[in-house]
Order: C-alpha cells, then sequence, then structure tokens
C-alpha cells in the first residue's frame, strides 16, 4: 500500500510539473531558442531627429534567449535573453543598446490552457554611442563626449509579466509579454507578441516586438528612442 502511494504521488507530482511547465519547454521545462529581429528606430539621439538628421538604418539583429520553467514551489523560474541591438546613421553616427535580461518569475495561477507568469527583471546594458561627423551640430553637453564615441553600461530593474494561451487540440500557442519600468525621468517599455508552433522537441516562432527606451543621466546618457519590428526564430525544450 505505501508504495502504491509513493508511486501515484511521483505520478501527480510530474503530471502537475509536465502541465505546468512553459509551453517551450519539455519534460524538464527546459527551453533555449534564437529569433532574428528586423527593427527600425524613431526618437532622438544625440538631440536630433532620429529621422530628420541621423537617419538610422533598419537592421536584423540576433536575440538568443533560454529558459528552465520548473514546478517546485516557491522557487522562481529563471530566464536569460540577449539581444543584440545596433543601427547605423548618416555621417557615421551609430547607436549600440545592447543589452542582457536575467529574469526571475513565477506562476501563481494553474489554469488549464492559459498561463500566467509574474516576475522581475534586471536588464544590463552594454553599449556605445557614436556622434559620427556630427559633433559639431551637437548641443555644447554633448560635443566633447560624442566627439568618438561614448560606451556606457549599467543595470536597471523592469518588472515582468507573461500571459499565454494553448489553443487546444492544436500545436499553436498565443504568448504576450512586457517589461517595464519607470523611474524617475528613466523608463523603458518592452512588449513582445507571437505565436509559438510546437513539434516533438522543438519549435518556431514569429512575433512583433516593440522596446521604447528614455534615459536621462544613465551612465551619462540620455535618450530617447524607439525599436519595433518583426521577429522570427526556432527553439529546442528538453
Amino acid at each position: 500500500m505505501r508504495r502504491v502511494i509513493q508511486t501515484t504521488t511521483v505520478a501527480l507530482f510530474l503530471a502537475v510539473g509536465g502541465s505546468a511547465a512553459h509551453a517551450t519547454g519539455g519534460i524538464f521545462g527546459l527551453s533555449a531558442g534564437a529569433n532574428i529581429w528586423s527593427h527600425s528606430s524613431s526618437g532622438d539621439l544625440f538631440g536630433e531627429d532620429i529621422d530628420d538628421n541621423l537617419d538610422l538604418d533598419s537592421d536584423n539583429d540576433v536575440h538568443l534567449w533560454a529558459e528552465w520553467d520548473h514546478f517546485l514551489p516557491m522557487i522562481p523560474s529563471l530566464r536569460l535573453d540577449h539581444t543584440d541591438l545596433v543601427q547605423d546613421g548618416a555621417n557615421g553616427s551609430s547607436v549600440d543598446l545592447s543589452h542582457t535580461d536575467f529574469t526571475a518569475f513565477w506562476s501563481p495561477l494553474p489554469l488549464p490552457f492559459v498561463s500566467i507568469d509574474i516576475g522581475l527583471t534586471a536588464r544590463n546594458f552594454d553599449g556605445e554611442l557614436d556622434g559620427g561627423d556630427l559633433g559639431g551640430d551637437l548641443p555644447q553637453d554633448w560635443q566633447d563626449e560624442i566627439e568618438t564615441s561614448t560606451s556606457f553600461s549599467g543595470w536597471l530593474p523592469l518588472g515582468y509579466l507573461r500571459a499565454a494561451v494553448n489553443i487546444p487540440t492544436t500545436p499553436l500557442r498565443l504568448e504576450a509579454s512586457v517589461k517595464d519600468l519607470s523611474i524617475g525621468d528613466n523608463s523603458i517599455t518592452d512588449m513582445q507578441a507571437n505565436l509559438v508552433y510546437k513539434f516533438m522537441y522543438a519549435g518556431v516562432m514569429v512575433g512583433y516586438r516593440d522596446l521604447s527606451i528614455e534615459l536621462d543621466e544613465f551612465d551619462d546618457i540620455t535618450t530617447d528612442i524607439s525599436f519595433s519590428g518583426l521577429y522570427g526564430g526556432g527553439f529546442v525544450r528538453f
């Protein structure tokens, strides 16, 4: 009888764990993938309007991610993202706002066909702003800093929310997420929505991402810029 109880308990534990794992996670809730993000930009940089003066080019960059979405109580699941984000503009100007996100999240509401994740993200920027030949036209407080280029780095905290719906009797899943920060004059809103198709222990996804970044004296950098566009990629799960 004791063995039956133990076996039943283990079976229920695995069943709950399997149902709680994120759609892109496999038996162990592990997954990793890569996307290509085709983005264009708008806003202000170096005190200049991007569309009118800097003419930053649209570009394609890589977004890599890995996730462990487990079923252990009270212990947060973990996700790691890295996004290359580089655009070149007129007169040798360029912007590099590449960043890495470390996210801890919980799934407080186990619902059939629906999952909701809530957590916190620590975002690390490691980038560079280059004024190119625009130095003489920049505001006075920028000229000394942007004669060639200005590197910057630092951490910012963001709230994290993700919701997803499995489409019954299909391998499809609709998913949307947002990472948001509003502290003083610094604000970031990073929204994504995608359609996932799973097959065996792999899958593909297509979606749209909109990222708005407003920084005021963040490591001596001030900018107000947005990036948006479609992305697509694949993933494996374990």
